[in-house]
């Protein structure tokens, strides 16, 4: 019989083997091996089976199956072993029992029809043998497992003969062929051995499914005794049926069982991978999306946060992202312009044509990715704002719309222009400075020399005529190196606590005499004022150049009013001088109706140099000096202008707590004076013409002076003629390492009484920050006349 195999892999390893599933072992070949020996085979395999699929999973997907899927697998394998070994089993007890029924009925009905009366002699065409005969070859016609039916009688010698045989059909094809086929005769002897023979004989029906192998094919077999009328054993009846046929049935019930385990395994394998494959794939896509959402939610907190506007346009420039910062930049709430087109609300119409072409070539993908421009924001105000503007491409390389960052930065131009305007006039107030200083050593040469000669007495009307001119001119430069030197902020100043109103009194009655007939001079002062801290003669030049401006932008008359009332330096007053001090302030107004100032000019007034007058007619140093010196008392410098109408201009300086100093003006002496106590001088100078000149001046004044042309000269002579020096003048700036500050510091160590003059062209917040005059310690600005010298040398040394 075919031989059952380990699913399809046993059917591969062992083809047509017979495995039969008799009780205890099982036949195969020549061996006889364990009865679950092809199950545990089958089990094998499958376990390779699912040890390759786990590995093509891991190599592949990366997916480990874990201790569930091998439990459930090995499980089915267990199950699946004791599913398969009863294979057959039910249908080989079935047959059997229905088999012994059958022998049993044969053996009744061959009993029954006289079998006892056949002897091994009874010729074959005897009449109850023919009966006998065509009984038993239609019971095999109707049992299609029959094989062969007939009978055995065991002889008095113990020989077993055939009694009745039925032909077989061995092939299976219907016809009796061959002498192989035929029936077997009476009497001819019965040589196979078969255990269910002997059973049989002791009176027991009984199913052989031991296989026996004869001439005739291979075979099990049932037996059942056949009794005589006396109720003995008579004979045997044997029914064989074909061994392969019997054990092929069972067989193809453990095949199948084979191969519904293996489905099931297949489909637990298979089933279990796809799941563990498919929650791979779930869970990665949900990490995957929680990612997505991770970085789109810190995406939202970043646009949300971001202190810059961000604003994504579709290509018809409506509105799809608006952020905080945007709101705060142009006033317009998220809800107000989302789906909207808002180029029409923030751009102003002067530049929407410019703006316009930027997106046209953001959409095209040709530049506008940097651009600053004039914008409006939602209450009409005019602000300045930086864009960075990128172009949306989706994946198919399409412009979709553009998105943008924008920054305002209004204030940052504001503090730029602030600050290039500031490096600009400290450039130039540096220059300003460097030829003051130089001029001013000039002019205290001419001024002195020309004072000298002014002293004699044998000086011709004439000559004293044009020496007087040479003096009046050099005093006119003197001033205009002042101007520079309030430019540059580099100016001598005192301030000290006063009363506004005070100064611009004093001011007012020399300005009324130079302003002209033809225009009528106001003067409105508000009572009382609080106390402003001021250089009297810094607010004096202020009031004096503002005057004389307004005057020239009158030239056929007109009104000129100075007033002065409380007001309030407020921080964006103050937005033109960072040094300005906001809070209570005395405000002090030059105002005129003249011809006002043009908007392009507005802008450059005070610019140093910068003027509209005709040539002759001004430095354009006048409001540049004005502008310097407000903003060393840190204040601010207003200006209100209409053209034809007229300007006024309006000085703010902050109040301070202390009392107001009287006005007072200090009596000089003259140069002519020939009795002085003969007292030494030490005047140390690094310029030679001009130390030349303060020796003569000197010397003519009676004192004995005593020269240095620098620091280290000067302390040789201090320490050789230091009880005789009774004084010390000294320049600021020195060569060779000295300065005339620090010369006199360390004179003071050895007489901390001594009087020093300092003297400088440069400006005294520049040579000796922080100082303050006493009663022996001054500043002596240059340049100087004779009798100012003179004057301030006798005031020190007599004191």
């Amino acid at each position: 019989m075919p031989g059952a195999s380990c699913g399809a892999t046993g059917l591969l390893l062992f083809p047509n083997q017979p495995f039969p599933a008799g009780i205890g072992c099982a036949k195969f070949g020549s061996f006889r091996v364990p009865k679950y020996s092809e199950y545990f085979l089958f089990a094998a395999c499958l376990l390779l089976i699912l040890l390759g699929f786990r590995h093509y999973l891991k190599s592949r997907f990366g997916v480990s199956l874990g201790i569930v899927w091998w439990t459930v697998n090995l499980a089915v394998i267990g199950a699946g072993g004791f599913f398969i070994a009863g294979a057959g089993q039910d249908f080989e007890k079935y047959t059997e029992d229905a088999q012994l029924i059958m022998v049993r009925t044969y053996a009744l009905e061959l009993s029954r029809m006289g079998h006892e009366k056949i002897k091994t002699g009874t010729p074959a065409d005897d009449p109850e043998l023919k009966i006998i005969s065509d009984a038993v070859a239609k019971w095999e016609k109707l049992n299609h497992l029959v094989a062969d039916i007939y009978t055995v009688r065991v002889e008095a010698d113990g020989s077993r003969v055939f009694v009745a045989d039925s032909p077989t059909d061995y092939n299976r094809d219907g016809v009796f062929s061959g002498e192989r086929e035929l029936s077997v005769g009476i009497g001819e002897k019965f040589e196979e051995y078969d255990k269910g023979f002997d059973i049989a004989l002791s009176g027991v029906a009984t199913f052989d499914a031991e296989v026996v192998e004869d001439k005739w094919g291979r075979w099990v077999g049932a037996w059942a005794p056949i009794y005589d009328s006396s109720g003995k054993i008579d004979a045997l009846v044997g029914v064989d049926y074909p061994a392969d046929e019997w054990y092929g049935v069972i067989n193809m019930e453990r095949r199948m069982r084979m191969a519904g385990t293996s489905a099931l395994l297949a489909l637990i394998s298979i089933g279990s991978a796809a799941f563990v494959v498919f929650k791979r794939d779930v869970e990665r896509r949900l990490m995957a999306e929680a990612r997505f959402r991770d970085t789109d939610e810190r995406m939202q907190l970043t646009v949300r946060q971001m202190p810059i506007g961000f604003i994504e346009w579709d290509r018809d420039a409506r509105v799809i992202a608006w952020n905080p910062a945007a709101e705060r930049i142009f006033e317009f709430a998220r809800a107000e312009v989302i789906g909207n087109a808002m180029f029409g609300s923030i751009v102003p119409a002067t530049v929407r044509e410019h703006v316009d072409g930027i997106f046209g070539d953001l959409l095209s993908n040709r530049g506008g990715t940097h651009s600053i421009n004039d914008n409006l924001t939602k209450s009409g105000k005019s602000i300045t704002c930086e864009w960075f503007n990128t172009p949306l491409v989706d994946s198919r390389g399409k412009i979709v719309g553009v998105f943008s960052l924008v920054q305002n930065i209004t204030e940052r131009i504001h503090l730029e222009k602030h600050i290039q305007n500031a490096q600009r006039l400290n450039a130039v107030g540096q220059l300003a400075a460097g030829v003051a200083h130089d001029f001013n050593n000039i002019l205290t040469i001419i001024t002195g020399h020309t004072g000298l000669l002014l002293s004699r007495d044998d000086i011709d009307t004439e000559a004293r005529l044009d020496l007087e001119r040479v003096e009046n001119a050099a005093m006119r430069a003197a001033s205009l190196t002042r101007q520079l030197l309030a430019f540059s902020r580099q100016q001598a100043m005192f301030p000290r606590p006063l009363c506004a109103n005070e100064v611009v009194r004093a001011s007012s009655e020399m300005l009324s005499r130079v302003i002209g007939e033809h225009i009528r001079f106001n003067i409105k002062l508000s009572e009382p004022l609080p106390t402003i801290e001021a250089d009297p003669a810094m607010l004096d030049q202020i009031i004096t150049n503002l005057v004389i401006n307004a005057r020239d932008a009158m030239p056929r008359g007109g009104v000129l009013t100075i007033s002065t009332q409380l007001a309030e330096l407020t921080p964006e007053m103050a937005e033109e001088n960072p040094e300005a001090k906001p809070g209570p302030a005395v405000q002090i107004s030059v105002a005129d109706n003249g011809c006002g100032i043009p908007p392009e000019n507005l802008a450059r007034i005070f610019e140093p140099f910068f003027t509209t007058k005709e040539v002759g007619k001004g430095t354009g140093l006048g409001l540049s000096v004005v502008h310097g010196v407000v903003r060393q008392h840190r204040g601010c410098i207003l200006v209100e202008t209409m053209v034809g109408k007229g300007t006024t201009f309006r000085i703010l300086i902050p109040v301070c707590d202390l009392p107001a100093e009287p006005l007072h003006t200090k009596p000089t002496q003259s140069i002519k004076t020939t009795s002085a106590p003969k007292k030494t001088i030490l005047i140390v100078e690094d310029e030679a013409v001009v130390r030349e000149l303060a020796k003569i001046i000197l010397e003519r004044a009676g004192y004995e002076v005593l020269e240095a042309e620098d620091g280290p000269s000067a302390l040789a002579i201090w320490n050789v003629e230091k009880k005789r020096i009774k004084m010390l003048i000294t320049d600021m700036v020195m060569p060779n390492g000295i300065t005339g500050r620090e010369l006199a510091q360390r004179l003071f160590s050895e007489r901390p009484e001594l009087p020093v003059i300092y003297a400088s062209g440069y400006s005294q917040e520049l040579t000796a920050p922080g100082f303050e005059e006493t009663e022996t310690r001054v500043f002596l600005q240059k340049p100087y006349l004779g009798d100012q010298l003179v004057a301030l040398v006798k005031r020190l040394i007599r004191k």
